[in-house]
């Protein structure tokens, strides 16, 4: 950062350090919205009419003023002025991690030398508290962000509340009537993660969908791309910009890679060497997650795990603390540091 970029913010903290802090600060990143956690903290502080205030994830001067002035801070992903200033002690930074569960590694768990735990830490120095899918993935995720277990909040994930509100015959009368053509077929939902690589970014997707979708007269295989990506529609049903809950409640099953929107719902890994090579490690095979015969590594192989139809549970052991209550149980911490 340009020393006189670093210097204009220091100032402002030391000048904000004189200021009363109070309220809450809801923090969108661009994929806040498709993520939701913050969305279903928002309709709860709305349902108990508790004032609070929302901000973009952008550079802007009402931004910084807002972020400096407010108690507590509640973001899912990171923000460039968290990233580049510390704040004083009476500031509050509540992390909505948007991910279940314990997959991809995340935070300080990626850094591989000195420059990289530097630049965590400076993406990180300001949280306060994590919150998490599970009780027993507090020792792994206190590491994950360099905090004390004490600072890990295992109230589950807000944005899952809504499962235990969906009403699953409803919904799939609603999306059978979206796409008539798929009446009477088992839905495979294709949801992939976030990639590194340029052809990735853009949305180019590992499965043929189409050829095999002809493979089967009673499944198909719908697709709904990373909420960083945009994936223009081809010659499949493209469910990416339908609300999640929505989509998930209608499917019959998932298939995914390394995205944890496994622990919210068999995977298929054609490339598991090179995503390790050029993304983020893993803290669980496939394998250990779910089981030989729940993984794919061709197309061949899904299409045979598709025909057996095998299942794995992972609920229990890594989302226990989803269990529809989770928003109240950020706000009600909220309220008793206010």
């Amino acid at each position: 950062m340009p020393y006189l970029l670093s210097l204009f913010l220091k100032i402002f903290v030391f000048v904000f350090s004189f200021v009363k802090k109070d309220g809450i600060t809801l923090v969108f990143s661009d994929t806040s919205l498709a993520y939701s956690n913050l969305s279903c903290i928002q309709n709860t502080l709305d349902l108990r009419k508790i004032p609070y205030k929302v901000c973009k994830n952008n550079k802007s001067l009402s931004t910084l003023f807002l972020l400096l002035k407010s108690k507590i801070i509640l973001l899912d992903q990171s923000n460039f002025f968290l990233s580049h200033l510390k704040l004083k002690s009476d500031s509050i930074v509540i992390q909505l991690w948007h991910g279940g569960g314990l997959y991809k590694k995340v935070a300080f768990d990626i850094c591989t030398n000195a420059q990289d735990f530097k630049r965590a830490k400076r993406i990180h120095k300001n949280t306060r508290f994590v919150n998490i899918s599970d009780e027993k993935l507090k020792a792994d995720y206190a590491r994950m962000f360099n905090v004390k277990e004490s600072q890990i909040l295992s109230f589950g994930l807000p944005r899952l509340d809504r499962f235990f509100q969906i009403h699953s015959t409803k919904n799939k009368q609603e999306f059978l009537q979206k796409y008539p053509a798929l009446k009477g077929k088992k839905i495979y939902l294709y949801a992939p993660t976030f990639r590194e690589s340029r052809k990735r970014r853009e949305g180019e997707i590992l499965l043929d969908v189409p050829k095999i979708n002809r493979t089967f007269d009673d499944k198909v295989i719908i697709v709904r791309s990373h909420p960083s990506l945009k994936l223009a529609n081809q010659d499949f049903i493209n469910v990416s910009y339908e609300p999640l809950e929505w989509i998930l409640s209608i499917s019959d099953a998932l298939i995914s890679d390394y995205s944890s929107i496994i622990f919210d719902f068999a995977f298929f890994h054609p490339d598991l060497e090179d995503y390790l090579a050029s993304n983020r490690p893993l803290y669980r095979t496939p394998e250990e997650l779910v089981g030989r015969e729940n993984v794919a590594y061709t197309q061949e192989e899904l299409i045979l795990a598709m025909q057996q139809e095998t299942s794995h549970c992972l609920w229990e052991e890594y989302m226990e603390s989803c269990k529809g209550d989770s928003s109240a149980k950020v706000v009600d911490f909220m309220l008793k540091l206010l």
